[in-house]
């Protein structure tokens, strides 16, 4: 049994890491012996052997398929799927389409992406994928459209 002191083979990759439930979610699988890579756009303020930092924004698919040199050859047993943004909040005839598309991109397309790319490794690993997202994507919110 791990007591979360010895480190383990298993990466988790999660994406949203700078702060908020990625920064907990990141220092919690650091604990168990887990390394972290952390995808996000800004800097995670977190230093640590086990962890590696990519500067990314998940909602541009170039980027996100740059990742994929940059997570060659570990050993990916995981990926979490936190990254999200509330895009256009307002009067649903008044939101901005692009930023919608944005949304979409970043909480759903960028997602997906990142997630085909670490399969290969998922399976070799018999990994796991988790898709996380807040209460508003569940539950209806007054000028919340997009994210809901």
């Amino acid at each position: 049994m791990n007591t979360g002191h010895e480190p383990r083979s298993e990466t988790v990759v999660i994406t949203g890491t700078s702060r908020g439930i990625g920064y907990r979610l990141t220092c919690r699988f650091l604990e168990l012996g887990y390394g972290v890579v952390g995808i996000s756009r800004s800097k995670t303020p977190l230093e640590h052997a086990r962890f590696q930092q990519i500067c990314a924004d998940i909602g541009d698919l170039e980027q996100v398929a740059a990742i994929r040199d940059q997570l060659a050859g570990i050993a990916v047993g995981g990926l979490i799927n936190n990254a999200g943004i509330h895009g256009p909040i307002g009067p649903f005839e008044k939101n901005d389409l692009a930023r919608w598309v944005q949304t979409f991109y970043v909480n759903l397309f960028g997602a997906v992406a990142l997630t085909q790319l670490c399969i290969p490794a998922l399976r070799q690993n018999k990994g796991f994928v988790i898709f996380l997202s807040g209460g508003g994507s569940g539950f209806p919110r007054a000028n919340f459209s997009a994210y809901g």
